[in-house]
């Protein structure tokens, strides 16, 4: 990983960096609900997956620790569904790759029952759909102008 950023643990402070980014209109825009966020809503949910053990929660950050972007796993069973929003800063670099995969190499570390990555993406996200398939990731399914990306894990990989 290039050594000008950091892909670290989500902390309470992070709040309202990932607030504003979630309401960022390009994040919006491929977003499966694309309507605002309320701020009160942000809180409530915030609060209740900071302490949750279902959800894992990295953020990207540079040398001075400025908030860059987020990798969110929601866990379910032995799924993890993945979802990624990097701010403007670091969009089309070519370094969403690279943040996906230490988030993937953190996550078989930390939870070892994970034995898929979903990720669900807008069939109009160009970007996120070449990002899943340069990480591996194959088609799985597609309805309703969504397609379901999935990467198995396998031991030892």
């Amino acid at each position: 990983m290039n050594n000008t950023y950091y892909l670290r643990s989500i902390q309470e402070d992070d709040i309202y960096d990932i607030y504003q980014l979630s309401n960022a209109d390009y994040v919006r825009k491929h977003s499966i609900n694309p309507q605002k966020i309320d701020w009160e809503e942000h809180v409530r949910w915030f609060e209740k997956v900071i302490k949750s053990s279902n959800h894992i929660i990295y953020v990207i950050s540079d040398d001075n620790n400025n908030f860059l972007g987020q990798i969110r796993y929601k866990l379910d069973n032995d799924t993890a569904i993945v979802s990624i929003s990097l701010s403007k800063d670091l969009k089309g670099r070519g370094l969403s790759i690279e943040f996906l995969e230490e988030s993937i190499k953190r996550l078989k570390g930390e939870r070892k029952e994970v034995q898929y990555i979903l990720a669900v993406v807008s069939d109009i996200n160009t970007a996120s759909k070449k990002l899943f398939e340069n990480a591996n990731f194959s088609l799985q399914k597609q309805n309703d102008k969504m397609l379901e990306y999935i990467l198995p894990l396998r031991r030892g990989s």
